[in-house]
C-alpha cells in the first residue's frame, strides 16, 4: 500500500458513517404441547388434519372414550348397534372380534344378519359400518372441568381412518377437537392447545405449515365439492396456518 490509498483510506474512515444495524428482538418460541412422540416406529407422516365431532364437549366429563368406543362399534346409519363392552355379564353370551374387543353375540348377530339383508337388496340405502380397528385419529383433545386434555389414538405406526381417502389416512396425522364447531365458537382454550398439540406433531416429523388442513380441505386436494365443513365452520384454518 502507497502513501496515497493509506491517506485516502484515513479520509474514508472518518468521513463514512457505520450503518445502524437493527437491534435483536429475542422472539420466544411459541409454546409446544410437551408430549413424548416416540417416531422411531412410526409411518413417516407428512401432514395432519383436524376434525371434530357431531357433538358438543361435555366439559365436566371426559369424551374421548365414547368416541374412541363408537369407532370401535358396529353401526347402522351411523348409530352404533353393537358396541364393544367393558365389562362382561356371566350371565351373556360374547364374541371376541378382530380387533380385541368383547362384544355382545346378540348384538353382533343382529348387525351381520341386517348387513346380509342389505346385501341382497338393492334398495335397502343404509350405511353400514363394522367395528374399526381402532378410534380413526391418532389423538383426540378436549376440555375437562378447568384444563385441556389430550388422548393418544391409533398407534403412530397404524394407518389412519379418518380421511375418507386412503392416501389421507396413510400420509396425515387425524386430530379430532371434540367439540360441534359448526355451531359452537372454538374457545381460546381449545384453539390454544390445539396449536400447541399441532406444533409438538410438526417439529417432530418435520411438517410443513401448508399440510396442516381442515377435514373440509381434503375434498378440495381432490377438487371435488366439499361433503363436510370439518373441523367445522366456526373454525378458521386460513387462520390456525397463521398462529402456528
Amino acid at each position: 500500500m502507497n502513501i496515497i490509498e493509506l491517506i485516502q483510506g484515513l479520509i474514508q474512515s472518518w468521513t463514512i458513517k457505520p450503518r445502524k444495524q437493527n437491534p435483536i428482538i429475542y422472539i420466544p418460541k411459541k409454546p409446544r404441547l410437551q408430549i413424548n412422540i416416540d417416531t422411531s416406529k412410526s409411518r413417516p407422516w407428512k401432514g395432519m388434519i383436524w376434525h371434530h365431532t357431531s357433538v358438543k364437549d361435555n366439559i365436566v366429563l371426559e369424551d374421548s372414550d365414547g368416541v374412541i368406543a363408537f369407532h370401535k362399534s358396529f353401526r347402522i346409519d351411523y348409530v352404533a348397534v353393537a358396541p364393544p363392552v367393558e365389562k362382561k355379564n356371566p350371565n351373556v353370551e360374547y364374541i371376541k372380534y378382530k380387533n380385541g374387543e368383547w362384544y355382545e353375540k346378540s348384538k353382533y348377530d343382529y348387525w351381520q344378519n341386517e348387513f346380509k339383508k342389505h346385501e341382497l337388496n338393492k334398495n335397502d340405502k343404509r350405511k353400514f359400518d363394522p367395528a374399526w380397528m381402532d378410534v380413526g385419529y391418532q389423538g383426540l383433545i378436549e376440555q375437562v372441568k378447568d384444563m385441556m386434555v389430550f388422548n393418544w389414538g391409533r398407534p403412530l405406526n397404524m394407518i389412519g381412518a379418518h380421511a375418507g381417502y386412503s392416501d389421507f389416512n396413510k400420509n396425515y396425522l387425524g386430530f379430532c377437537a371434540i367439540g360441534n364447531y359448526d355451531v359452537e365458537i372454538v374457545t381460546d382454550e381449545v384453539w390454544q392447545f390445539a396449536l400447541m398439540t399441532t406444533r409438538a406433531f410438526m417439529d417432530a416429523f418435520s411438517i410443513p405449515v401448508n399440510e396442516v388442513i381442515g377435514h373440509r380441505e381434503v375434498y378440495d386436494r381432490q377438487q371435488i365439492p366439499r361433503q363436510k365443513q370439518c373441523p367445522g365452520k366456526l373454525w378458521d384454518m386460513d387462520k390456525f396456518r397463521r398462529e402456528l
